[in-house]
């Protein structure tokens, strides 16, 4: 995440439908929904990365929910010579699991790890 804070991030979500956690985590980021049977959702992308392309410090990361949609837009956007575009790996649901992992280390004894009992050998 040393990314984050070197240039100016687009954010833009994919995901077919909105969800409260995405906008509550990444509150900056653009919904534009991606559908396998629609060359107009991939269309759609070209119009902010077209607006904000301009400055060279500018870097786009696109995300949905579980990262399936990847390859599909990958491959459009390699035709459209996009610079700088990012896919957030897992989609986002990943990256919810890091952010509570994160946040269950930086603040020990907050949250109860329930560990299984181990063999009769195990002290």
């Amino acid at each position: 995440m040393a990314e984050k804070n070197q240039g100016k991030w687009i954010l833009i979500d994919i995901s077919d439908k909105i969800t409260s956690d995405t906008y509550g985590t990444l509150e900056n980021a653009i919904n534009i929904p991606y559908s396998k049977n629609s060359k107009e959702s991939l269309t759609n992308l070209e119009t902010p990365i077209n607006k904000h392309s301009k400055s060279p410090e500018t870097r786009f990361l696109i995300f949905d929910n579980n990262g399936e949609s990847y390859h599909a837009v990958k491959k459009y956007l390699a035709k459209t010579n996009a610079d700088s575009v990012f896919f957030l790996r897992g989609g986002f649901s990943n990256y919810k699991s890091f952010l509570e992992t994160r946040n269950a280390m930086l603040h020990p004894g907050k949250k109860q790890i329930l560990v299984e009992k181990g063999c009769s050998t195990c002290p």
